[in-house]
């Protein structure tokens, strides 16, 4: 990740004279108003200084903000239409945006193949991702759907324990219960806070969709695993989305037509459609913009805020405001998630301390 800029060091001049011949002459002007003018200037540049320190975080809330406002397109889309349609009018606005980004930036082609198989397996993740969470959209709200989602964090962490040898101590097992409760209070099921209000509310079809949300977020964690193992390989991440792109195109054509999804689309639909394909990639690149300033802990928790502008979008287009259980099950799974993201950055610190230390033992034996 690069360094954020540092700050202007330019220093201001002592005094507003000029010299001429030896002979200092005032500037034309109030002294007040000189005065004045650089204690505006020095405060804009310390605004300006201030807002180049925390780029990472303001890229992190834009990131958050953009991917939250795709879901709420999706969610719009999901409405009256087939979910695989949705994901193939997506399908091209994330090429076109991919091509861009690559061309713009000079990149070539992989050259190995199992860069290609990394490519493969995670666009074909990235094409099942986009297709179940449309699908969990159309069946349940879309801030219960995106909490649900967050639970690739803990995941990613036993994932980590299981297949790379990572830590997996007491304090994520805490938070892996403590998120597993938020699933409860944010899937609601009968049977255990019965039925409210007037009882029209369809629980199968909201635990279908959570069930569907939780199974993307198995797929995501997948994805964020095989992209680990594409950064060691110098794989480009505009390579990466690309290739999901177009596997999400191949794969949509192949649904539509197989489950008989075509059908001519309103204004609505393509509008809705064609802005949540540009918010995904949007929400990327800007996530990549945060990983520049700042370390990726700290933009993973930044990102947690997806599930509050979720519920915002759901209140405001939807006209759905959450159960008072998606409040509770929402906050339990950001704080799964922080207390996660946070132990294991601090895991990683002192794993790092103890081989430094250890290296200069040697040193010096």
């Amino acid at each position: 990740m690069s360094k954020a800029p540092e700050e202007d060091t330019e220093l201001e001049p002592l005094d507003d004279t000029m010299i001429i011949g030896g002979t200092q002459f005032p500037e034309t002007g109030s002294p007040h108003q000189d005065t004045d003018e650089r204690s505006g200037a020095t405060l804009r540049r310390r605004v300006a200084s201030c807002a180049r320190r925390h780029y990472g975080v303001l890229w992190g809330l834009a990131s958050a903000f953009v991917y939250s406002l795709q879901v709420a397109c999706m969610e719009v889309a999901a409405v009256t239409m087939d979910p695989s349609l949705v994901a193939f009018v997506m399908s091209p606005v994330m090429l076109t945006c991919s091509v861009v980004a690559i061309i713009h930036n000079g990149q070539a082609l992989p050259r190995l193949r199992e860069h290609y198989l990394w490519l493969l397996m995670t666009g074909v993740a990235a094409s099942g991702y986009v297709i179940l969470l449309t699908f969990a959209l159309s069946l349940a709200d879309v801030g219960d759907v995106v909490t649900i989602t967050y639970i690739s964090c803990v995941l990613i962490a036993f994932l980590g324990w299981a297949m790379l040898g990572e830590t997996f101590g007491v304090f994520d097992l805490l938070m892996a219960f403590v998120t597993l409760a938020g699933v409860v209070f944010v899937s609601r099921p009968p049977f255990i806070f019965g039925l409210r209000g007037d009882g029209t509310e369809d629980y199968r079809s909201t635990l279908l969709g959570i069930g569907i949300a939780a199974a993307t977020a198995m797929v995501i964690t997948f994805i964020m695993i095989s992209m680990r193992k594409q950064a060691v390989l110098g794989i480009s991440a505009f390579h990466t989305m690309f290739a999901n792109s177009l596997l999400l195109g191949i794969t949509s054509i192949a649904l539509c037509t197989s489950t008989d999804g075509w059908n001519c689309l309103t204004l609505r639909e393509w509008m809705s459609s064609i802005g949540a394909g540009f918010c995904y990639f949007s929400g990327q690149g800007l996530c990549l913009c945060a990983l520049k300033y700042e370390r990726a802990f700290v933009v993973n928790i930044i990102l947690t805020l997806e599930i509050i502008f979720a519920y915002v979008w759901q209140v405001l287009i939807m006209k759905a405001p959450p159960w008072w259980t998606s409040c509770v099950g929402s906050l339990l799974i950001i704080v799964s998630c922080i207390g996660v993201t946070v132990h294991r950055d601090q895991t990683k610190k002192r794993s790092i301390t103890r081989a430094l230390a250890s290296e200069h033992n040697r040193e010096s034996v």
